[in-house]
């Protein structure tokens, strides 16, 4: 057992105790005088037991019309809805640290995925409790993290505009983004739309029409990858933000201004930049990606791609 099993099987113990204590006549000394020792003793070990760490949640509601108010929703529609968020979560949450492949099982999976814990009071939805997570100095892989990027691109794909779509989308496998785009598809088959709730924070569609703006965003045919050689000089490395940045040289390309990208997971040892490719003018293929008519987003996704000029 452990010790957060072992905490609530102790505090559960004592609650039951309370209870028959309170039914036992004050006449029945002996079978008080054995509950109350049974009791002293639970609250004893108890106070020994170390308060366990409890996950974080993420309510999961939704509206629309396979909902009725608080009291029920589509079986049908559930179970596909929340199959189609779950797979998001784990996909991002995976995503921060692993270069993941378009297909084949994700890696680390069982480590993040999501539990029912309950249902939500209010409209109907459910509570999920997050998966544990860890974080170190360069990478998070902050369940919390996970599910404020979710939010972050629902709410701006649905009222944002196209760089700052791009903004948001640039920092998540394009792997996720199908599968989130898979979980709207859901949504708008349905003619339903939702809302998450973790921590302080609140975030819920306001109609169904943004939920139709949200997968056109994210279609296939809006987001566009292509790659670019550009010949100039890396400025800097950022190991916390994995992020560069280089400054084209005006003479040899049309772009003008200082690019910050990001260096793809796939790259084992970002810092080499920092190390021997500072200041030196060099070529290097970027890889792009734009929401609709936003400015590209640059991604390093190899050194190989770099050489002197």
């Amino acid at each position: 057992m452990n010790l957060t099993n072992e905490y609530d099987y102790v505090a559960s113990e004592i609650t039951e105790l309370q209870r028959l204590l309170v039914e036992i006549p004050p006449e029945d000394v002996i079978d008080r005088m054995s509950l109350e020792a049974r009791l002293a003793k639970a609250q004893l070990e108890l106070e020994t037991l170390p308060l366990p760490e409890r996950s974080a949640t993420v309510c999961l509601t939704f509206r629309g019309k396979p909902v009725v108010g608080s009291h029920s929703i589509s079986a049908d529609f559930g179970s596909k809805a929340l199959d189609a968020f779950s797979k998001v979560f784990t996909a991002v949450a995976v995503g921060t640290t692993t270069d993941i492949q378009s297909r084949g099982k994700l890696p680390d999976k069982d480590n993040n995925l999501l539990r029912i814990i309950g249902t939500t009071i209010g409209s109907f939805g459910f509570e999920l409790e997050l998966p544990q997570g860890t974080t170190d100095l360069f990478t998070s892989t902050s369940p919390e993290d996970t599910i404020r990027k979710i939010e972050t691109l629902l709410s701006t794909s649905a009222t944002g505009n196209d760089d700052e779509v791009t903004e948001i989308v640039a920092d998540v496998p394009p792997r996720a983004i199908k599968l989130l785009n898979k979980f709207l598809e859901v949504l708008v088959s349905n003619e339903s739309w939702c809302g998450l709730s973790y921590g302080n924070k609140n975030f819920r569609y306001d109609n169904f029409e943004q939920v139709r703006t949200s997968v056109k965003r994210l279609a296939d045919n809006n987001v566009h990858f292509g790659k670019e050689t550009l010949c100039g000089k890396f400025k800097g490395f950022f190991p916390i933000s994995r992020t560069f940045e280089f400054l084209p040289d005006c003479a040899k390309t049309e772009q003008k201004d200082a690019i910050h990208g990001k260096i793809d997971i796939a790259v084992e040892e970002p810092e080499v930049l920092n190390r021997e490719w500072l200041d030196k003018l060099v070529a290097v293929e970027l890889c792009t990606m734009q929401i609709g008519n936003g400015k590209p987003r640059y991604t390093l996704q190899s050194l190989a791609d770099l050489s002197l000029r």
